[in-house]
Protein backbone atom coordinates (compact mmCIF):
# COMPACT_ATOMS: atom_id res chain seq x y z
CA UNK A 1 0.00 0.00 0.00
CA UNK A 2 2.97 2.51 0.70
CA UNK A 3 4.33 1.67 -2.24
CA UNK A 4 1.66 2.46 -4.49
CA UNK A 5 0.74 5.42 -2.55
CA UNK A 6 4.49 6.57 -3.30
CA UNK A 7 4.06 6.08 -7.24
CA UNK A 8 0.79 8.00 -7.12
CA UNK A 9 2.68 10.71 -5.88
CA UNK A 10 5.59 10.47 -7.77
CA UNK A 11 3.21 10.55 -10.89
CA UNK A 12 1.19 13.23 -9.97
CA UNK A 13 4.59 15.49 -9.02
CA UNK A 14 5.80 14.58 -12.32
CA UNK A 15 2.42 15.24 -13.86
CA UNK A 16 2.54 18.97 -12.25
CA UNK A 17 5.83 19.35 -13.49
CA UNK A 18 5.08 19.03 -16.97
CA UNK A 19 1.33 20.87 -16.83
CA UNK A 20 3.92 23.99 -15.25
CA UNK A 21 6.61 23.55 -18.23
CA UNK A 22 3.93 23.55 -20.32
CA UNK A 23 1.65 26.84 -19.15
CA UNK A 24 5.14 28.33 -19.36
CA UNK A 25 5.61 27.94 -23.36
CA UNK A 26 2.39 28.84 -24.00
CA UNK A 27 2.80 32.42 -21.87
CA UNK A 28 6.31 32.64 -23.91
CA UNK A 29 5.10 31.17 -27.34
CA UNK A 30 3.81 34.41 -28.23
CA UNK A 31 7.04 36.61 -27.58
CA UNK A 32 9.42 34.53 -29.41
CA UNK A 33 10.02 35.67 -32.97
CA UNK A 34 12.48 33.96 -36.05
CA UNK A 35 15.97 35.50 -36.00
CA UNK A 36 16.14 38.34 -38.97
CA UNK A 37 12.00 38.83 -38.61
CA UNK A 38 11.89 41.56 -34.99
CA UNK A 39 11.94 44.19 -36.94
CA UNK A 40 11.32 43.15 -40.52
CA UNK A 41 7.73 44.52 -41.02
CA UNK A 42 9.62 47.65 -40.20
CA UNK A 43 12.30 47.53 -43.06
CA UNK A 44 9.75 46.39 -45.41
CA UNK A 45 7.57 49.76 -44.51
CA UNK A 46 10.72 51.88 -44.57
CA UNK A 47 11.81 50.14 -47.86
CA UNK A 48 8.56 50.56 -49.56
CA UNK A 49 8.15 54.35 -48.46
CA UNK A 50 11.70 55.22 -49.93
CA UNK A 51 10.79 53.11 -52.69
CA UNK A 52 7.75 55.51 -53.21
CA UNK A 53 9.93 58.99 -52.57
CA UNK A 54 12.47 57.58 -55.32
CA UNK A 55 9.67 57.73 -57.92
CA UNK A 56 8.66 61.12 -57.31
CA UNK A 57 12.10 62.29 -57.21
CA UNK A 58 11.74 66.24 -58.85
CA UNK A 59 8.33 65.86 -59.57
CA UNK A 60 8.00 69.25 -58.43
CA UNK A 61 10.42 70.91 -60.98
CA UNK A 62 9.89 68.53 -63.22
CA UNK A 63 6.34 70.15 -63.91
CA UNK A 64 7.38 73.67 -63.43
CA UNK A 65 9.83 73.37 -66.09
CA UNK A 66 7.31 71.11 -68.64
CA UNK A 67 4.84 73.87 -67.43
CA UNK A 68 6.73 77.00 -68.34
CA UNK A 69 8.34 75.42 -72.05
CA UNK A 70 4.47 74.68 -73.01
CA UNK A 71 3.28 78.18 -71.90
CA UNK A 72 5.94 79.46 -74.51
CA UNK A 73 6.03 76.95 -77.27
CA UNK A 74 2.14 76.20 -77.27
CA UNK A 75 1.38 79.29 -77.67
CA UNK A 76 3.72 79.95 -80.48
CA UNK A 77 3.56 77.31 -83.00
CA UNK A 78 -0.53 78.01 -82.27
CA UNK A 79 0.06 81.62 -83.43
CA UNK A 80 2.20 80.30 -86.41
CA UNK A 81 0.97 77.55 -87.68
CA UNK A 82 -3.21 77.88 -86.69
CA UNK A 83 -3.11 81.69 -86.62
CA UNK A 84 -0.95 82.86 -89.32
CA UNK A 85 -2.50 80.12 -91.62
CA UNK A 86 -5.63 81.49 -90.87
CA UNK A 87 -7.02 78.62 -89.43
CA UNK A 88 -8.92 79.55 -86.57
CA UNK A 89 -9.23 83.35 -85.05
CA UNK A 90 -10.01 84.58 -81.69
CA UNK A 91 -12.61 86.62 -80.89
CA UNK A 92 -12.70 87.63 -77.28
CA UNK A 93 -10.66 89.64 -75.61
CA UNK A 94 -8.96 90.63 -78.49
CA UNK A 95 -6.05 89.18 -79.90
CA UNK A 96 -2.52 90.34 -78.60
CA UNK A 97 0.47 90.53 -81.21
CA UNK A 98 3.56 88.78 -80.61
CA UNK A 99 6.38 91.63 -81.96
CA UNK A 100 10.10 90.81 -83.00
CA UNK A 101 11.50 94.47 -83.02
CA UNK A 102 8.95 95.74 -85.84
CA UNK A 103 7.55 92.28 -87.16
CA UNK A 104 4.81 90.95 -86.15
CA UNK A 105 5.68 86.98 -85.59
CA UNK A 106 1.81 86.36 -84.45
CA UNK A 107 -1.10 87.12 -82.51
CA UNK A 108 -2.49 85.41 -79.71
CA UNK A 109 -4.89 85.53 -77.08
CA UNK A 110 -4.23 86.16 -73.01
CA UNK A 111 -5.79 83.21 -72.16
CA UNK A 112 -4.06 80.86 -74.75
CA UNK A 113 -0.60 80.60 -72.76
CA UNK A 114 -2.23 79.41 -69.12
CA UNK A 115 -4.28 76.74 -70.87
CA UNK A 116 -1.07 75.33 -72.93
CA UNK A 117 1.29 75.81 -69.42
CA UNK A 118 -1.54 73.74 -67.92
CA UNK A 119 -2.07 70.98 -70.88
CA UNK A 120 2.13 70.92 -70.90
CA UNK A 121 2.10 70.08 -67.19
CA UNK A 122 -1.12 67.41 -66.84
CA UNK A 123 0.69 66.04 -69.94
CA UNK A 124 4.03 65.30 -68.56
CA UNK A 125 2.40 64.15 -64.82
CA UNK A 126 0.50 61.73 -67.07
CA UNK A 127 3.71 60.72 -68.21
CA UNK A 128 5.76 60.06 -64.72
CA UNK A 129 2.65 58.65 -63.47
CA UNK A 130 1.62 55.84 -66.01
CA UNK A 131 5.95 55.40 -66.61
CA UNK A 132 5.80 54.41 -62.55
CA UNK A 133 2.12 52.38 -62.62
CA UNK A 134 3.50 50.41 -66.08
CA UNK A 135 6.93 49.91 -63.82
CA UNK A 136 8.78 50.70 -67.59
CA UNK A 137 12.32 50.24 -68.11
CA UNK A 138 14.40 53.03 -67.55
CA UNK A 139 16.46 52.25 -71.02
CA UNK A 140 12.76 53.00 -72.43
CA UNK A 141 12.17 56.07 -71.11
CA UNK A 142 15.47 57.61 -71.46
CA UNK A 143 15.69 59.98 -74.79
CA UNK A 144 18.70 61.09 -75.57
CA UNK A 145 18.80 65.25 -76.36
CA UNK A 146 18.91 64.55 -79.96
CA UNK A 147 15.97 62.48 -79.87
CA UNK A 148 14.00 65.10 -77.54
CA UNK A 149 14.65 67.58 -79.86
CA UNK A 150 13.86 65.64 -82.96
CA UNK A 151 10.33 64.91 -81.22
CA UNK A 152 9.50 68.62 -80.67
CA UNK A 153 10.66 69.15 -84.83
CA UNK A 154 8.22 67.11 -85.97
CA UNK A 155 5.51 67.93 -84.06
CA UNK A 156 6.25 71.40 -84.72
CA UNK A 157 6.05 70.05 -88.24
CA UNK A 158 2.76 68.22 -87.95
CA UNK A 159 1.42 71.56 -86.52
CA UNK A 160 2.58 73.63 -89.83
CA UNK A 161 1.59 71.17 -91.96
CA UNK A 162 -1.89 71.05 -90.82
CA UNK A 163 -2.06 74.89 -90.84
CA UNK A 164 -0.72 75.26 -94.33
CA UNK A 165 -2.80 72.07 -95.72
CA UNK A 166 -5.99 73.73 -94.60
CA UNK A 167 -5.30 76.90 -95.57
CA UNK A 168 -4.51 75.98 -98.99
CA UNK A 169 -6.95 75.51 -102.25
CA UNK A 170 -7.05 71.49 -101.70
CA UNK A 171 -10.95 71.84 -102.19
CA UNK A 172 -13.82 72.13 -99.43
CA UNK A 173 -15.87 69.74 -97.56
CA UNK A 174 -15.47 66.75 -95.74
CA UNK A 175 -13.46 65.06 -98.34
CA UNK A 176 -10.35 67.32 -98.20
CA UNK A 177 -10.72 67.06 -94.30
CA UNK A 178 -10.48 63.12 -94.71
CA UNK A 179 -7.37 63.28 -96.52
CA UNK A 180 -5.68 65.40 -94.33
CA UNK A 181 -6.87 63.27 -91.12
CA UNK A 182 -5.06 60.81 -92.72
CA UNK A 183 -1.70 62.49 -93.86
CA UNK A 184 -1.90 64.02 -90.25
CA UNK A 185 -2.66 60.13 -88.46
CA UNK A 186 0.07 59.10 -89.98
CA UNK A 187 2.58 61.43 -89.01
CA UNK A 188 1.55 61.07 -85.83
CA UNK A 189 1.21 57.46 -85.34
CA UNK A 190 4.73 57.69 -87.07
CA UNK A 191 5.74 59.59 -84.43
CA UNK A 192 4.81 57.71 -81.74
CA UNK A 193 6.39 54.47 -83.03
CA UNK A 194 9.83 56.49 -83.90
CA UNK A 195 10.14 58.67 -80.56
CA UNK A 196 8.33 56.55 -77.98
CA UNK A 197 7.47 53.20 -78.78
CA UNK A 198 5.95 52.54 -75.06
CA UNK A 199 2.75 51.93 -73.90
CA UNK A 200 2.65 54.90 -71.77
CA UNK A 201 3.24 56.87 -74.71
CA UNK A 202 0.09 55.70 -76.66
CA UNK A 203 -1.98 55.82 -73.84
CA UNK A 204 -1.29 59.53 -73.31
CA UNK A 205 -1.30 60.24 -76.85
CA UNK A 206 -4.75 58.86 -76.71
CA UNK A 207 -5.43 60.74 -74.27
CA UNK A 208 -4.37 64.09 -75.32
CA UNK A 209 -5.80 63.35 -79.06
CA UNK A 210 -9.53 63.03 -77.13
CA UNK A 211 -9.53 65.20 -74.09
CA UNK A 212 -7.78 68.00 -76.26
CA UNK A 213 -10.65 67.63 -78.89
CA UNK A 214 -13.32 67.70 -76.22
CA UNK A 215 -11.44 70.39 -74.55
CA UNK A 216 -11.96 72.86 -77.45
CA UNK A 217 -15.09 71.87 -78.31
CA UNK A 218 -16.45 73.43 -75.03
CA UNK A 219 -14.83 76.14 -75.60
CA UNK A 220 -15.98 77.17 -78.69
CA UNK A 221 -19.59 76.32 -78.11
CA UNK A 222 -20.01 77.05 -74.12
CA UNK A 223 -22.87 79.72 -74.81
CA UNK A 224 -21.76 82.12 -72.35
CA UNK A 225 -18.50 83.85 -74.44
CA UNK A 226 -17.18 83.43 -77.52
CA UNK A 227 -13.47 82.78 -77.38
CA UNK A 228 -12.57 81.70 -81.01
CA UNK A 229 -13.43 79.79 -83.87
CA UNK A 230 -12.33 77.79 -86.70
CA UNK A 231 -12.66 78.95 -90.59
CA UNK A 232 -13.11 75.17 -91.63
CA UNK A 233 -14.73 73.47 -88.48
CA UNK A 234 -16.48 70.76 -89.77
CA UNK A 235 -16.63 68.72 -86.40
CA UNK A 236 -18.99 70.25 -83.65
CA UNK A 237 -17.01 73.17 -83.89
CA UNK A 238 -13.35 72.25 -84.83
CA UNK A 239 -11.54 70.94 -87.61
CA UNK A 240 -11.75 66.44 -87.93
CA UNK A 241 -8.27 66.64 -88.24
CA UNK A 242 -7.29 68.39 -84.94
CA UNK A 243 -7.16 65.07 -82.87
CA UNK A 244 -4.34 64.12 -84.44
CA UNK A 245 -2.33 67.33 -84.56
CA UNK A 246 -2.63 66.85 -80.28
CA UNK A 247 -1.87 62.42 -80.91
CA UNK A 248 1.47 64.26 -82.46
CA UNK A 249 2.17 66.65 -79.73
CA UNK A 250 2.31 64.01 -76.80
CA UNK A 251 5.22 61.88 -77.64
CA UNK A 252 7.21 65.37 -78.25
CA UNK A 253 6.11 66.28 -75.02
CA UNK A 254 7.03 63.16 -73.22
CA UNK A 255 10.15 62.80 -74.64
CA UNK A 256 11.22 66.18 -72.91
CA UNK A 257 9.29 65.26 -69.64
CA UNK A 258 11.49 61.69 -69.73
CA UNK A 259 15.03 63.90 -70.51
CA UNK A 260 14.26 66.47 -67.53
CA UNK A 261 12.96 63.60 -64.76
CA UNK A 262 16.20 61.81 -65.74
CA UNK A 263 18.48 65.04 -65.79
CA UNK A 264 16.93 65.30 -62.12
CA UNK A 265 16.97 61.90 -61.05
Amino acid sequence: MVLVRAGVGRRRARNGMLLCALVCLVVQLPTFTAPGDRHGGSKVVRRAAQKDAEGFQGFGLHGAALTASSAVLGPALDGTAHGNFGVLAYHFPPPVPVMLGSYKLFSTAIWVPPLFAFAGLLISSLYWLIDNALAVKAEQRSPSLLQTLAAVMCFAANYWASGFMSSNDLGTGKTVQRLISCVLALWAISAWRVFDGTTTGLVVSVMTAVGGTLIEVFLINAPWWDLYAYSKADFWGVDSWIPWVYFCGAPAVGNLSRLIRNRLA
